[in-house]
């Protein structure tokens, strides 16, 4: 997802470290108050790493990346992430080599001919009550009382 916001390089600046202190506080209370703010932040950090993974940052910006940037073990993740996609869109073949399997050219919906999977009926699927709170409970008391019942006969024997 590209950002067109003219805080860009701002933002860009402040993910590299090279906001000037004085300009710190009053970018990271904005982050803070504005939400909108805040998800332009997080979209020019997947940007950063998309353009430090394809290579089109300067030498000096990879360095500050690395050095900086890299600090927050949420990004680092977000990195490694970015590279297992990068690696499995480089080797994954392309979707229309599979348009034989299904004619995506007929007027039938493909999805129409695969049959949702049976529904499981619950455990008190028996007994005649729709809530299965009330099942579960009249469950649970027939247990309580047939367990008392056996308990009474076996202690009087």
């Amino acid at each position: 997802m590209k950002s067109d916001n003219k805080e860009q390089p701002k933002i860009k600046g402040y993910l590299l470290g090279q906001v000037q202190p004085e300009d710190l506080a009053p970018l990271e209370e904005q982050l803070l108050t504005d939400t909108a703010f805040y998800e332009e932040v997080l979209i020019g950090e997947d940007e950063l790493i998309d353009s430090y993974l394809s290579g089109e940052l300067t030498e000096s910006e990879g360095k500050q990346f690395e050095s900086h940037f890299m600090l927050a073990p949420e990004r680092q993740q977000k990195l490694r992430f970015a590279k297992a996609l990068k690696r499995y869109m480089a080797v994954a073949e392309p979707l229309s080599q599979y348009s034989d399997v299904i004619d995506l050219g007929s007027s039938e919906d493909p999805f129409e001919l695969v049959e949702p999977p049976p529904k499981k009926a619950p455990v008190v699927s028996f007994l005649p009550f729709k809530n299965p709170l009330v099942s579960y409970s009249l469950l649970a008391a027939v247990v309580l009382i047939v367990g008392g019942v056996t308990w009474v006969i076996f202690w009087n024997l």
